[in-house]
C-alpha cells in the first residue's frame, strides 16, 4: 500500500513539472548548440551545511537536533564530494555524491549532592560517536533549451541516503578514593532511504563574453520516504582552464526512516568545475 500511495504522489509531481517545463521553455531547442559527440562536465565542491532535523528516541518522544558546520568540520575523519555529467544531443546524465566521516568523543564528570550537600560520589561518563552517511542524487536528463550561453534540462532519476551511526559508552560511579560499579556498552543503528525523484536543472550565462553565469537546480520526489526534495542556485565564472562556483543548496527529507521523522542539510557550496 506505501509503494503504490508513493507512486501516485511521484506521478503527480511528475506531471507538475513536465507542466512547470513547459511553460518556462521554447516551443523548440537551437540544435546548432547540440553535439553528437560526448561531452562531460565533472566537478569537485565543498559543502558547508548545518544539519537539522527530528528524532523519535525510546518511548515514542521526539528530540530536535541541530549541528552547524563547525562542529561538523571539528569531528570530520573523511570527507568527499563531486559532480560528474554527460551530455550527447538531448540526452544526459548525471551523479552527484556526498560522503562523510564523523567522530567524536566526550567526557563529563559530575558531582552529587543530596540536598546542596556535596556527597563523596561522582559520576563520570565517556562516549565516543561514530557516523558515516551518504548521499547521492543521479538519473537522466532531457535538453529542452540549448542556445549559446543558457540552458533548460528536465531530469528524472533517484536520490539515496544511507546512515550508519555507533555509540559506545563508558559508565562509572566513584565514591571518594573508591572505584565504583562501571559499566560500558554499545549501540548502533544503521539504515538506507530510496526516492524517486523529478526536477530540472539548467544555466544562464551573462557579460561581455558570457564568462559570468547563473547555475540552478531543483528535485523533488517521494518513495521510502514520505516526501524530499533539493534545490540550489549559484554564481560562477568561467576561466580558461575551468569554472569556479559558489552556491547555496538546501536538502530536505520528511519522514526517510522509522527513527529518523525529518533531516535538513542546508548551507552554502564552493566548487570548480572542468568541462572535456
Amino acid at each position: 500500500m506505501k509503494n503504490l500511495r508513493s507512486g501516485r504522489h511521484l506521478g503527480a509531481i511528475a506531471a507538475i513539472v513536465m507542466i512547470a517545463a513547459g511553460a518556462l521553455s521554447p516551443a523548440c531547442a537551437s540544435a546548432q548548440d547540440l553535439s553528437d559527440d560526448w561531452k562531460f562536465h565533472g566537478s569537485i565542491f565543498l559543502w558547508m551545511p548545518t544539519l537539522s532535523g527530528t528524532a523519535t528516541v525510546s518511548g515514542n518522544n521526539t528530540t530536535d537536533f541541530d549541528v552547524n558546520f563547525s562542529k561538523i568540520l571539528n569531528t570530520l575523519k573523511m570527507g568527499a564530494m563531486g559532480n560528474i555529467e554527460a551530455q550527447k544531443g538531448r540526452w544526459g546524465a548525471y551523479a552527484n555524491l556526498i560522503y562523510l566521516h564523523l567522530e567524536g568523543a566526550t567526557a563529563t564528570t559530575r558531582d552529587q549532592a543530596i540536598d546542596g550537600v556535596p556527597v563523596p560520589a561522582t559520576i563520570n561518563l565517556n562516549t565516543d560517536v561514530d557516523l558515516k552517511g551518504v548521499i547521492s542524487t543521479f538519473g537522466g536528463s532531457y535538453r529542452l533549451l540549448a542556445e549559446p550561453g543558457s540552458s533548460f534540462d528536465v531530469v528524472a532519476g533517484a536520490r539515496y541516503l544511507w546512515l550508519d551511526a555507533t555509540l559506545n559508552y563508558d559508565l562509572s560511579v566513584d565514591f571518594g578514593s573508591l572505584a565504583g560499579p562501571r559499566r560500558t556498552g554499545s549501540r548502533s543503528a544503521s539504515g538506507n532511504t530510496w526516492d524517486g525523484i523529478v526536477g530540472v536543472k539548467g544555466r544562464q550565462a551573462f557579460g561581455d563574453n558570457r564568462e559570468w553565469f547563473v547555475p540552478y537546480y531543483a528535485d523533488v520526489g517521494t518513495g521510502q520516504s514520505k516526501l524530499t526534495y533539493q534545490a540550489w542556485v549559484g554564481l560562477g565564472y568561467s576561466f580558461s582552464w575551468g569554472e569556479v562556483i559558489a552556491s547555496w543548496r538546501y536538502l530536505d527529507w520528511k519522514e526517510p526512516g522509522d527513527t529518523l521523522d525529518k533531516l535538513t542539510v542546508n548551507g552554502p557550496q564552493l566548487g570548480v568545475a572542468w568541462t572535456w
